[in-house]
């Protein structure tokens, strides 16, 4: 298992600035969520991470040394899940999990394993576009998960489903962070990070603020610095 590592990373798009200088570490075997603002660059940062955005300055590499620009061995080591994810083909929800073995060979029975956790198996056979958004999302993150990635880059999983499916995504990424994974999410509810992270990156204004556990981070005054809101701060053992 690897860190992925982003080093004094900036970026811009039409040369209007997104991020600059961000340093960022995420760590095998945590369970990070990027937060922040509306358009502070956390989508960014996830496809800068995923190699799917080339930084303009600084670096992105795995901790372990092994070549981060080598496209066929990045991604066999970091699988990366998009905000939207139009269904293009009406295929069976099992041939959409299927397509995430694509970089490591043929495995039903991984497959089979990814639908079971995510709670879709059920959905083998219907065509995804039958099935609500917050199934679809569900089946999406299976295809992800049914691979043999290191890493797993996702983001907002968690945006379309019902609060009861929310806390069930977060436990079983967690589930995955404590099998060694890096799994990073892209979050807007405070609560969940909170509850479920082992770290939170704090973005605002093109660069990282903080990063931690939530304890640390999530204070009251930094977030009403962030998010303009007035909040008390309530921890429990669960969280």
């Amino acid at each position: 298992m690897t860190d992925l590592i982003l080093g004094k990373v900036s970026f811009a798009y039409h040369k209007k600035p997104i991020l600059v200088g961000v340093e960022a570490q995420f760590k095998a075997g945590s369970l990070t969520a990027l937060v922040g603002l509306n358009g502070t660059g956390k989508s960014t940062c996830l496809k800068l991470a995923a190699g799917l955005l080339t930084a303009k300055q600084g670096s992105v590499c795995f901790s372990d040394g092994t070549d981060f620009d080598d496209r066929q061995h990045r991604t066999r080591r970091i699988a990366y899940l998009p905000q939207f994810q139009p269904v293009a083909w009406a295929l069976a929800c099992r041939d959409i999990v299927r397509l995430g073995r694509v970089p490591y060979g043929e495995d039903e029975a991984a497959v089979l394993a990814a639908m079971q956790f995510c709670d879709v198996a059920h959905f083998a056979d219907m065509a995804i576009d039958t099935i609500s958004g917050g199934e679809q999302a569900r089946v999406l993150l299976a295809r992800v998960l049914a691979g043999a990635a290191d890493i797993y880059l996702l983001d907002e999983p968690v945006r379309s489903l019902d609060l009861r499916r929310q806390v069930q995504v977060m436990a079983l990424l967690k589930a995955q962070a404590r099998m060694g994974k890096a799994v990073v999410i892209v979050l807007h509810d405070l609560s969940l990070a909170a509850r479920f992270c082992d770290e939170v990156v704090l973005l605002n204004e093109q660069s990282i603020i903080q990063q931690g556990a939530p304890q640390s981070v999530f204070t009251a005054q930094q977030l009403h610095s962030i998010f303009g809101v007035e909040m008390d701060m309530v921890w429990n053992k669960s969280a």
